[in-house]
């Protein structure tokens, strides 16, 4: 029965190991950092802000979207991102990419990048950093990308604006991952005091500039976290 038991374990470790889809997080090797000369910046961040609302039981719970192309976010992220390697590989050659059609939804999967990369390499760029939205198991509920989220609690009755996203490297001659971290940290507690509306077509402007300069930050800090574990 040990045996088994053992024999159990050592295939669920072997297949676990195997699932090079999903990747191990971890930062650029030295290696792979020295090949680094041309680097393409890609976000997938959209338009689209998401509104989620968290009730005691799943019957309770609510997704909207608000198309926010005034937040500028996407621009804003990769502008980021650009800052920041310019710092830490001043003599890189770093330019923007983006698709001819952009994604209409916040969380964009791997199979979507094709384009991304051939752009890339006619960029000139030999490593592609993808500022990708995604999801979170240990916040299932949590939609990838940005926007305001409410949790029925009894130590808040506002709103959180938050942005949920990962950055990824990539070897674009062989299409091949080099290495990826969350976008987000968990040291600092999110803000959660906008005035929650049901509708997010109701918020103000001045509630709206509120919300975007909050995001902003949020995606701010994600990604200049992100770069610095990826030692980038």
């Amino acid at each position: 029965m040990k045996f088994i038991k053992h024999l159990s374990v050592l295939f669920i470790t072997l297949l676990l190991c195997s699932c090079t889809a999903l990747g191990i997080k971890r930062s650029v090797s030295t290696e792979d950092q020295a090949k680094i000369k041309n680097i393409a910046v890609y976000s997938g961040f959209t338009e689209e802000m998401n509104h989620t609302f968290i009730g005691i039981t799943i019957f309770g719970n609510e997704e909207k979207t608000l198309s926010v192309p005034e937040f500028g976010i996407r621009d804003f992220s990769e502008n980021i991102a650009l800052s920041e390697l310019k710092k830490s590989k001043p003599n890189a050659n770093i330019k923007i990419v983006r698709k001819a059609n952009n994604p209409k939804k916040q969380v964009e999967y791997l199979d979507d990048i094709t384009e991304v990369f051939k752009l890339s390499r006619e960029a000139g760029a030999d490593t592609l950093i993808w500022i990708r939205p995604t999801l979170y198991d240990n916040a299932p509920l949590m939609q990838g990308g940005y926007g305001l989220f409410k949790r029925v609690n009894l130590f808040s009755d506002g709103g959180c604006p938050y942005s949920l996203f990962s950055t990824y490297v990539f070897d674009t001659t062989q299409e091949r991952e080099l290495a990826w971290e969350w976008g987000f940290t968990d040291d600092t507690p999110l803000k959660c005091d906008i005035i929650w509306k049901e509708n997010p077509k109701d918020y103000t402007a001045n509630e709206l500039e509120n919300i975007k300069i909050l995001i902003k930050s949020e995606i701010s800090k994600g990604i200049k976290t992100s770069l610095q574990k990826l030692k980038l």
